[in-house]
Formats: C-alpha cells, structure tokens, sequence
C-alpha cells in the first residue's frame, strides 16, 4: 500500500488489487468525509459522510469486491458511456452515415453497449490543490467502439473538498463527429444502511421538463412539463 500525504488533514491512498491493473483510491478531507474509488468504471465504491450527529456512514451502495463491478448490470457507481440512456434501434446516422451500435435483443443501444465505460480499466493520477483533493481518470475509447465512430479521449475528474463537496467533471474529445452522453451512476441511500427504503428521501429537481418513454424505456424525443407529474419535484418532498 503507498500513501501520500496532500496535507496534515487530507490525503489519498492508493491500494494495488490483483489484476494490477486494478487499483482502489481513498480521497479523505479535513472533515473525515471519505471517497473509496475504483480506476474499474472510474467506479465509487463508497462515500463516508457524518450524520447530524457527527457520525460517519456510507451513504452510497458499492460492492465489497472491486471484481464484482466487471459482473454487475446495474452500472452501480461507475461512470455510463459513450451514451448513457437508452437509443432506439440499432442505427445512427452521422453526417450522412449509418452506424450500428451494439444493442439489446429489444431492439435498443443501452448505456453504451456490451462493454461499456462501465467495465473498462481507466488509468488515474492524484491531484492536489488548496481545499481538494482529488482523481484524474482517463480512457481512450477506440473508433468503432461498440459501434460509435471516432477515437474519444475522455477524462472523469473527482474532486473532494473541505467543504464536503463532491464534484464531478467530463472532459471528452473526439478526432471525428460522434454521440456522447455522460453520466455517473451512483446510487444513494442517506440513511446509511442498504437495507432501509429510501421512500422517506426528501428529493428537489431544480428542472421543468422530463422526457417521457416509450415501452422500452426509451425516449420518445418529447419534452413534457412535469407539472402534476411524479417528476414534480420543485421543492423538498418525499419520494414515496
């Protein structure tokens, strides 16, 4: 195990797991609030936080075994792409030619196919800077990758801060036309037991539109208001 101090209060450790390619970060502030991470799926394994009582749970759900993300079909954590959401069919047309995705026997592109962004081996290097520290991952996804045309260079930075912010940024270039659609896919249970429902979770959705589906879940392309929706979430209520 090599650890490397960012400050008297803040650090990052880095765990070598078998294969070696697969390695665990531990991003941790001056408050104690700690990120567990995986460069497997730039994955987020766990996320300790202090409760109003100032005690440390994990409010996110993660697997124990970092080799359970490359089994998983629930995108627990991880980072979802080239597209996240669903595509309807299996054919693109980008400037002016057809490409087909890899899709599910429904006839649809899922999450960025058979072997998505979820399940792919990112490099990472540590960054420091006054108040945060944080991870820098990094894939280059090939032309043709599960379909989508051009070489992407993509980079998904974690920043943890002294202020117990968690943040998330993409950075993607492309040497041609192509789709993309980012997303990270935590799950969040704030009670800190994953066993619990979350129906009691107050939720506010700073958003006035939501994109309806078809039967298989995929966008139909409209924008509906969600007023008197169960998208409607305008200030904190509860979820159930």
């Amino acid at each position: 195990m090599e650890t490397k101090l960012i400050s008297p209060s803040s650090s990052i450790t880095v765990q070598a797991a078998i294969p070696a390619e697969v390695k665990l970060f531990t991003i941790k502030n001056n408050r104690g609030t700690k990120l567990e991470l995986s460069n497997c799926g730039a994955a987020v394994l766990s996320l300790y936080v202090t409760d109003k009582h100032g005690n440390f749970d994990d409010v996110v759900l993660g697997y124990d075994d970092p080799y359970e993300y490359l089994q998983d079909e629930y995108y627990i954590g991880t980072v979802v792409g080239r597209y996240a959401n669903r595509i309807n069919g299996d054919t693109v047309i980008i400037d002016d030619q057809a490409y087909k995705l890899a899709a599910k026997p429904g006839g649809y592109h899922q999450h960025g196919g058979n072997i998505g962004f979820n399940k792919k081996i990112f490099s990472a290097k540590e960054f420091k800077k006054p108040g945060q520290t944080g991870i820098i991952f990094q894939y280059t996804s090939p032309h043709m990758e599960e379909g989508f045309p051009g070489e992407l260079q993509l980079e998904v930075i974690y920043t943890l801060d002294d202020d117990d912010e968690w943040i998330i940024e993409y950075k993607a270039v492309c040497n041609q036309t192509t789709l993309i659609n980012l997303t990270q896919h935590t799950y969040f249970n704030l009670s800190g037991k994953p066993s619990n429902s979350i129906d009691d979770h107050e939720l506010k959705i700073s958003g006035n539109y939501y994109l309806p589906v078809n039967a298989m879940q995929v966008p139909t392309g409209k924008l509906e208001k969600v007023n008197n929706t169960a998208f409607d979430f305008p200030s904190f209520k509860k979820i159930a």
